[in-house]
């Protein structure tokens, strides 16, 4: 083997070493994430109940109700929260609409992989 091919092989090595690292920091970088995400979501949930068994900044009972029929609507996670069932896609029925100022949060529906 030449100097020139012992050096390339070494290069390729230093470049599957290099990629290696690489993927193990974006996998670091997305679990960290992920746990953010999951922190955040447990936090404002436990502050709706704390809210709501103080009773002092209390959450309306339809709102809550809305809420959780628009956007929990992964069927597993409706029966583990007591909810009815989503009503079929083809048949025509939407959640209620939210209030106008959506409650000053930006809300999206809840996958089965963001609950706990």
């Amino acid at each position: 083997m030449t100097k020139a091919e012992e050096k390339l092989q070494k290069l390729e090595l230093k470049r599957k070493e290099l990629e290696a690292r690489i993927q193990r920091e974006k996998a670091r970088l997305s679990s960290a994430a992920r746990k953010a995400d999951t922190r955040r979501k447990v936090l404002v949930g436990a502050a709706i109940i704390a809210a709501n068994t103080a009773g002092d900044h209390r959450v309306p009972d339809e709102l809550l109700a809305q809420i959780l029929d628009a956007y929990i609507t992964d069927p597993k996670t409706r029966i583990f929260l007591g909810l009815d069932a989503p009503a079929s896609d083809d048949s025509g029925d939407t959640p209620a609409p939210l209030p106008a100022d959506g409650g000053g949060q930006e809300m999206r529906p809840v996958a089965a992989e963001d609950t706990i």
